[in-house]
């Protein structure tokens, strides 16, 4: 018989080597997503993020819980003046420039003073915060990591934070414009959701 002709084993072996490559691919993507899951978790613990980012974080709670009146509003406000600037209410840039830089020309402050960095800020802890759980929540949303291994690694270390988040967003909310709420707003009120609902 001329010319090319496919035999029905021909066409079974094809489609189950189809088939196990799909399986394989599959497999493959679960095990890359639960390592990914895993690694967020672990990076969230490691000891340097938890030292400068972490408890810094949960230090401003515990000194939140502590305060009462006008120095808790004082210090809420502080705190919301970082993510909703105006620079005619907080002069933000006499905060974060030190006596040393001030001195020196805008060239040399630009370029050749160095910060240390070796300790957070309260911002800077908070900032590295909240922009852990923005990033999280956009590899959930693209499934770059395992929704399900998440929750349940994550429940209980978000719920820690869940009053701070709801306050800080309702104050942010306060003083931001329509569309000016920082991408962490909408981020941290979605993992709280989604964690919220997980059963740990």
């Amino acid at each position: 018989m001329n010319g090319f002709s496919i035999s029905g084993l021909e066409i079974i072996v094809g489609l189950g080597m189809a088939i196990f490559t799909i399986v394989i691919a599959r497999i493959e993507i679960v095990r890359t997503r639960r390592t990914r899951t895993n690694d967020l978790y672990a990076e969230f613990y490691a000891a340097e993020h938890y030292r400068k980012v972490v408890m810094p974080v949960y230090r401003i709670i515990i000194k939140l819980g502590a305060l009462e009146g006008r120095d808790r509003t004082e210090y809420i406000d502080a705190i919301v003046a970082g993510w909703a600037h105006d620079p005619e209410a907080a002069p933000l840039a006499d905060a974060m420039t030190t006596e040393g830089e001030a001195r020196l020309g805008a060239f040399e402050q630009h370029f050749l003073f160095e910060h240390s960095t070796e300790a957070f800020t309260e911002h800077e802890a908070l900032t590295s915060f909240v922009y852990f759980w923005v990033r999280a929540h956009r590899m959930l949303e693209t499934r770059l990591i395992d929704k399900r291994l998440f929750q349940r690694l994550f429940c209980n270390s978000f719920a820690y934070y869940d009053d701070f988040l709801i306050e800080m967003r309702r104050e942010i909310g306060r003083v931001a414009g329509p569309g000016e709420e920082p991408s962490w707003v909408d981020a941290t009120a979605e993992m709280q959701e989604l964690l919220g609902n997980a059963a740990c």
